[in-house]
């Protein structure tokens, strides 16, 4: 699947609705940014699907990423590169490019940018996919523009480099600035069989492959499963390089599994790419941030234990190992209405990391915004318990797809909303651009009295949020199975006693999951204890299976948990 519908199709989204306050609070959206804090291009005529938002040191507001000549802005169709720069007031800078909007065609056929970022001298890259031939399905794009918006004609051929990698389709969709200014791209690469790999490529500073990063600049990392694709990257300390995304057995979402992979400073493959239990069934990352000191913060999408998709806030060591400390097993889930994804992540000078994604509720869709705590919780403080969304009437579909921290520490995001038509891909409509910013710590109350108009909340129905739980009982990502029983180790998170069953039960594709045994367990609060499951049927002749482990019991609360993950049984 084309990775501008695959990422830019994490539907699922939701609605509910902040109403107004008398003082300003971290969270609500900011009142001298257009006025109501909103801006979008829904009486324009032009497709735009945003892909990407930075910040200029001035403060002017630089949105990324694609129009189309047709109207549907799909996988093929001739589309190109665009950019929009917007005034730290929320104006269309005209200074940049034509009024405001610089649109480049890259290649043949079609050009769509994924990331766009901006260098030390104001110089903004952005890349992406791009087609070298008209036979050519994509190839890695990369364009760097003047901070005016002009190409930037020292960087590759007239400011545009586009890199074929494999036969197949190859595309970015990240970009890792090193400190020494050099360019690493992260996405996908498809090679013969339709077998997808994770991706990186090294640019230099004129836009020339760097011949010392894997193998003439290009590093691909193949993985267990046949179809695997990266959407972040992350630049270790040591720098090392990690590419995050998912692997599964197909490039359907329902066969996705958080994974990654990771290559040293010169590109080589630092170790086989791997996957991580993430929610209770299908899981990918969208976005990562290195936190400093080893650890990188990924965010996208897992499943609950009823199967709906959540924002997935997931801290680990240098991708590979989930980081406990963060919110008690290194994944944090924040549900809403009927799905939530988050598409974004930026981390704060003070540790707390911000999330921009959506929510969904039948047939509408919500930017939403979550702010966690260092440690992973939601903070309370933030909008409505951590949780902020916005719509923009008179649309009905408004889905954030990145976030940008200015230095006053507003935040702004972007991300696209549908002129008609219906679905999380505009269908049979068009999309346009969406701009919001909001405050990110408590400010003076919005102005008010005669010849002022307070902002009003978005007048979308309001949907429940579902609030993630204190953390209960952790569960291993392997277990092992001898002599026809599967010992678990069970970790119970809370200060009170965990008394509950746990189960375990065979994942079988296209057929329910078969119970292969369960036994009441009680663990001490904060403590670890081992459980031994009899099993109740034999396990074939597979060394390694596919299973679902669940506890199910009261909570210190009193209230009936259920948890379960996805885990190797080995035998």
């Amino acid at each position: 699947m084309d990775v501008g519908v695959r990422l830019l199709a994490l539907a699922l989204l939701a609605l509910s609705v902040l109403a107004p306050s008398a003082t300003a609070s971290a969270g609500d959206l900011d009142p001298t940014f257009s006025s109501d804090g909103k801006v979008t291009t829904l009486s324009s005529s032009d497709t735009f699907v945003p892909r990407a938002v930075a910040v200029q040191g001035d403060g002017r507001i630089v949105v990324a990423g694609y129009s189309c000549d047709d109207a549907t802005c799909g996988p093929t169709g001739n589309s190109s590169f665009r950019l929009m720069r917007f005034t730290p007031d929320g104006g269309l800078d005209t200074d940049f490019g034509v009024g405001g909007t610089v649109t480049t065609a890259v290649g043949a056929g079609r050009s769509q940018a994924f990331d766009a970022l901006i260098e030390a001298d104001g110089a903004i890259v952005a890349a992406g996919v791009a087609s070298s031939n008209p036979s050519d399905p994509g190839s890695f794009a990369v364009v760097r523009y003047r901070p005016d918006g002009s190409l930037d004609q020292s960087f590759g051929p007239g400011g545009r480099v586009v890199t074929p990698l494999r036969p197949g389709f190859d595309a970015i969709a990240d970009l890792v600035e090193q400190p020494d200014g050099r360019l690493v791209a992260v996405g996908q690469a498809e090679g013969p069989g339709a077998r997808t790999r994770y991706a990186l490529a090294r640019y230099s500073r004129v836009g020339t492959l760097d011949p010392s990063f894997g193998t003439d600049g290009v590093a691909i990392v193949g993985s267990a499963d046949p179809y695997a694709f990266a959407a972040a990257g992350a630049l270790l300390p040591d720098g090392r390089i990690v590419a995050l995304g998912a692997s599964g057995s197909s490039d359907q979402i329902e066969a996705y599994r958080f994974g990654g992979a990771r290559v040293t400073v010169d590109g080589q493959p630092d170790r086989p790419a791997w996957t991580l239990p993430v929610g209770s069934s299908y899981s990918f990352a969208n976005a990562a941030v290195a936190v400093g000191d080893g650890r990188v913060l990924a965010a996208g999408v897992g499943t609950d234990g009823a199967g709906r998709p959540a924002m997935a806030l997931v801290r680990t060591w240098a991708g590979d190992a989930l980081d406990p400390s963060w919110d008690g097993d290194g994944v944090a889930l924040v549900g809403a209405g009927d799905g939530a994804a988050a598409a974004d992540v930026l981390l704060q000078p003070d540790g707390a990391a911000v999330a921009a994604g959506h929510v969904a509720s039948q047939s509408s869709y919500l930017f939403a915004l979550a702010r966690f705590g260092a440690d992973g919780a939601l903070d309370r403080g933030f909008g409505r318990d951590g949780l902020v969304t916005t719509s923009f009437a008179p649309a009905t579909v408004a889905r954030a797809t990145a976030v940008a921290r200015q230095p006053d520490g507003r935040l702004v995001v972007a991300g696209l909303v549908c002129a008609g038509g219906s679905g999380a891909q505009c269908s049979g409509g068009t999309a346009r651009l969406a701009l919001a910013r909001y405050l990110s710590e408590p400010g003076p109350s919005p102005p008010s009295g005669p010849g002022t108009t307070a902002p009003t909340a978005p007048t979308a129905p309001t949907a429940p949020i579902v609030r993630p739980a204190a953390p209960f009982v952790g569960l291993p990502a392997v277990v092992r199975a001898r002599h026809g029983r599967v010992r678990v180790r069970l970790r119970c998170l809370q200060a009170r006693r965990c008394r509950g069953t746990v189960s375990i039960a065979r994942l079988r594709k296209g057929h329910r999951a078969l119970l292969l045994g369960r036994h009441t367990a009680s663990v001490p609060g904060r403590h670890r204890r081992t459980v031994s499951l009899r099993l109740r049927r034999g396990l074939g002749r597979s060394s390694r299976i596919r299973a679902r482990l669940s506890f199910r019991g009261r909570d210190a609360a009193g209230r009936v948990r259920s948890v379960s993950r996805s885990a190797l049984l080995r035998h």
